[in-house]
């Protein structure tokens, strides 16, 4: 069967490591994705309002997807989803309504 064009360039990625050693092609992969990154600072003020706009809508989109998600979690677990787990107490004082002993001494 053929390979994927992710299968073949896992193996290439492989053999490259392997042919440079790991350091080396660390360093290069670093330099190579340099290039794809701008900082806002050196872009001009209307290439930045579009980053910014193109980063909000990603973003709105992976919290709306993140959202979805949890209710889904919570629909599979039924019942169990809404249940409230009771928690320790915190107080090291006693409260006046606990009953500290049965026996009156």
């Amino acid at each position: 069967m053929a390979k994927s064009k992710a299968q073949r360039m896992r193996e290439y990625r492989e053999r490259k490591n392997q042919q440079i050693g790991e350091e080396e092609w660390l360093r290069q992969e670093r330099n190579r994705r340099k290039i794809y990154f701008t900082p806002m600072a050196q872009m001009d003020e209307d290439k930045q309002l579009k980053a910014r706009e193109r980063n909000r809508k990603c973003q709105q989109s992976f919290r709306k997807k993140k959202q979805q998600q949890k209710g889904s979690d919570r629909e599979s677990l039924g019942d169990r989803g809404n249940e409230v787990l009771p928690q320790p107490s915190t107080s090291m004082q006693s409260n006046e309504n606990e009953v500290t002993s049965l026996t009156d001494t």
